[in-house]
């Protein structure tokens, strides 16, 4: 019996505030009676196995690259050359620069079941 009084007063909740809603508070009033038939009940498994038995749900995938030649990286920040009160030595450089990234991301569904019992 408290399984179905903790049913009945979470549905009453759920429908006096959806009508609070729409009519205002204070200007409906809800009961509900409800009646729990166990006879028959549906069982959710979700099953995570292994890795290698896993199902892709979705999967996404980012490539980056960039090449360059004769690049000017600069000087220091902080430096005689750029404002600073530091030295006055050359600090600039030149040269190719090559980067690549890849990123992969795969999101793996469970196995759901329903199971009657």
């Amino acid at each position: 019996m408290d399984l179905q009084h903790q049913y009945e007063a979470a549905l009453q909740n759920d429908v006096q505030q959806t009508l609070a809603k729409v009519v205002g508070a204070g200007r409906s009033a809800v009961t509900v009676r409800a009646t729990l038939n166990f006879d028959r009940v549906t069982a959710v498994e979700d099953k995570f196995g292994a890795a290698s038995e896993a199902v892709p749900r979705s999967s996404t995938s980012t490539t980056e690259t960039f090449n360059g030649s004769n690049l000017n990286v600069g000087n220091v920040p902080g430096t005689g050359t750029n404002g600073g009160t530091g030295g006055t030595s050359n600090t600039t450089a030149n040269g190719d620069s090559t980067y690549s990234r890849t990123e992969t991301t795969t999101n793996n569904g469970s196995t759901r079941r329903h199971r009657p019992r």
